[in-house]
């Protein structure tokens, strides 16, 4: 009777194990899932900060072109307001009857009869 009462405690026993060993498991899971986790967060906030210091580099670089483009315009007009002033100085009454005649245009075409 002793074997089947060895036998017994076996049967009961071998349930018992079983779920300790599945829960160990699930207990080594969760650690490696949590691990995981933290992993994909630290490297997914690295590449946020990444993104956001290479977004900042180009808005850096956008504004610094844009001001370099701005003082060209304002120099290339500069120079166009400096040419027509030299030539209004070399024709001077050329430039005043043209400037009566585009005047006369203007007022021709604005004019609204009523």
């Amino acid at each position: 009777m002793t074997k089947t009462n060895e036998h017994h405690a076996e049967v009961k026993d071998e349930p018992k194990d079983r779920f300790s060993s599945d829960l160990e498991t699930l207990k080594s899971s969760f650690a490696q899932l949590r691990d995981d986790v933290t992993k994909l967060l630290h490297n997914t906030f690295g590449t946020g900060k990444s993104g956001a210091e290479m977004l900042k580099d180009r808005a850096s670089t956008a504004v610094v072109d844009l001001k370099d483009r701005v003082g060209e315009i304002k120099d290339c007009g500069v120079e166009s307001v400096e040419k027509l002033g030299q030539k209004i100085g070399e024709r001077p009454l050329l430039s005043a009857a043209i400037a009566l005649g585009i005047g006369f245009i203007l007022a021709k075409l604005l004019t609204t009869k009523r």
